[in-house]
């Protein structure tokens, strides 16, 4: 099981695109339970992973500390802006299997929506851990939001970045605010027919080209996950986030909720970790419609919250999810190329097993 624990709701940034400023007196800021309570509740789950998310998790560094030092775990995730790695000491350091850093692109892209020098303070704290010693996988994760070049700010961590990152994902910043959707409409369908899903389709090209020619595989999640299912012939079940199926999240106050986004709304608590087992748990799942999607098995059902709470209209929702669509048929497309080459020993399923932690879909 997987547990994502929210460290903090305070944040050391004030991104544009972030619910998290207009929200962040609706939840609780600091803990209000006990980390006892934690450390008890955490010890009883079974395969446990954790993923340390905030705000910005490493506000409350010492949570992070002691959990990890008195937690057994198979897997460690932490989701930071990266402002504050140099906190990271070298004993807890390499604790984590995976650091994952929150960038937009270029310096350009990301300081337009994180603020003026945000990009190069993450990098230079990036350039430090990795001085200090870090080895284990770090990736960045972009928020692509609506008027973004997808094409270009991957462009930029594959050939021009200061830093080389294991792996690249991107989450589209949709469905989440209906105001957005109903006073932009027009700009946002532009944009993602006309932009965004021409761009994927470039990529994927672009990604197969090196696959071919140099028998390197890009790490870029959606890519891989998808391939990777077409390769070992997996079909997916239930959200590739794992929401609600096998991740839940822990607030500030210890409520458990079946996604991050989803921890407003009271009707989706779960209950808390001083009354529950995590053997109690009740799973959620995408709503049927998903199910009787022709891509469903490749997909899962993309979101948990924009499947039960589309903030969008249905015109809206169909956007985004004919955007999957496309980058799914592209996917498909090269998938004979790939597999000849896999059977050819060019390259290993291994190359493409490498998208832990992820939503996949963008």
């Amino acid at each position: 099981m997987d547990f994502a624990i929210y460290t903090t709701e305070k944040c050391n940034l004030t991104c544009k695109y972030c619910d998290g400023i207009k929200d962040r007196n609706y939840y609780a800021q600091d803990l209000t339970y006990n980390k006892d309570l934690l450390i008890d509740f955490l010890r009883k789950v079974p395969n446990l992973s954790l993923h340390f998310y905030g705000g910005e998790p490493l506000l409350n560094i010492d949570l992070i500390k002691e959990v990890l030092n008195k937690v057994p775990n198979n897997h460690v995730n932490l989701q930071t802006n990266g402002l504050m790695l140099n906190k990271l000491d070298n004993d807890i350091l390499n604790k984590f299997d995976v650091i994952s850093v929150s960038l937009d692109g270029s310096q350009e892209a990301t300081d337009q929506y994180r603020g003026k020098g945000v990009y190069q303070k993450a990098i230079d704290q990036i350039k430090l851990i990795k001085n200090k010693g870090y080895h284990n996988q770090l990736n960045v994760r972009m928020t692509t939001n609506p008027g973004n070049n997808i094409e270009q700010d991957i462009n930029h961590f594959i050939n021009d970045c200061e830093v080389k990152f294991d792996s690249i994902h991107w989450q589209l910043n949709v469905l989440f605010h209906f105001k957005d959707w109903e006073q932009n409409k027009d700009e946002i369908k532009d944009w993602l027919i006309n932009s965004y899903n021409p761009k994927i389709t470039s990529l994927v090209k672009m990604w197969t080209k090196e696959i071919i020619t140099k028998n390197n595989v890009i790490n870029l999640v959606p890519f891989m996950g998808i391939i990777h299912s077409l390769l070992t012939n997996s079909p997916v079940h239930n959200l590739r986030c794992g929401a609600g199926c096998n991740l839940w999240v822990i607030t500030t106050t210890g409520n458990i909720y079946p996604c991050p986004v989803i921890r407003e709304f009271p009707e989706y608590d779960l209950g808390n970790i001083a009354d529950l087992s995590p053997k109690d748990i009740k799973p959620a799942y995408v709503l049927h419609n998903c199910h009787k999607c022709e891509v469903f098995s490749l997909c899962g059902g993309r979101c948990l919250y924009t499947n039960h709470k589309n903030q969008w209209d249905e015109e809206g929702y169909k956007l985004v999810c004919n955007s999957v669509k496309h980058l799914i048929r592209n996917l498909i497309k090269v998938y004979p190329i790939i597999k000849k080459l896999v059977a050819q020993s060019k390259i290993s399923i291994n190359d493409f097993d490498a998208y832990q932690n992820y939503e996949v879909i963008p």
